[in-house]
């Protein structure tokens, strides 16, 4: 009953989060948002540290990844897996509000990474807060891993895995994707 008191009593603070996270843009396919991207990576980092989670930007040939730990440290990991990155938004007049101005229509939130993958990336780190916060406390440690090279083909998560197996295993991984994009 205690995460869903947490829940209910946050929800609005919550959603005004995703919101804020949604109005970033962090076109990673397009050079002119290169400090979108950056910027959208720094929120997360920040985010993430005021629940708790030891973050940090990990510098890549390309876009950074997020990196976070939070929960029992040598406990079992669990890695979650997202990209903070969105597609282009072109053609604009397909969008029936502003790509980079939430939209509440119909009980459904419309922006540009509401469905892949900012809500879901957000639905995690949500989630590791609340039972934080609920009291029933983390049995495992969870390591975050955002990228922001998912919606270009980049290779830097890639390159990243590669060089640091052995920090990487893991009980399980949780892959935060959704494909599909309401207008």
């Amino acid at each position: 009953m205690e995460i869903t008191n947490y829940i209910d009593n946050n929800k609005p603070k919550f959603l005004a989060q995703l919101k804020d996270l949604l109005r970033f843009q962090s076109v990673s396919a397009q050079e002119s948002h290169r400090a979108d991207v950056l910027a959208c990576a720094g929120w997360l980092v920040e985010h993430l540290q005021e629940i708790g989670a030891e973050a940090e930007l990990v510098a890549t040939k390309g876009n950074p990844i997020v990196r976070a730990r939070i929960g029992k440290s040598g406990a079992r990991r669990i890695i979650i897996y997202g990209h903070y990155d969105v597609q282009p938004v072109e053609p604009l007049n397909a969008w029936q509000s502003g790509p980079f101005e939430p939209q509440e229509r119909n009980g459904y939130l419309y922006a540009r990474g509401a469905t892949d993958d900012k809500s879901q990336l957000f639905a995690h780190i949500k989630a590791v807060e609340t039972l934080i916060n609920s009291g029933d406390g983390l049995d495992n440690e969870i390591l975050f891993l955002l990228e922001g090279e998912e919606e270009c083909g980049g290779r830097s998560l890639e390159e990243y895995i590669q060089a640091n197996k052995n920090e990487l295993k893991a009980y399980g991984v949780v892959a935060s994707i959704m494909a599909g994009e309401a207008v």
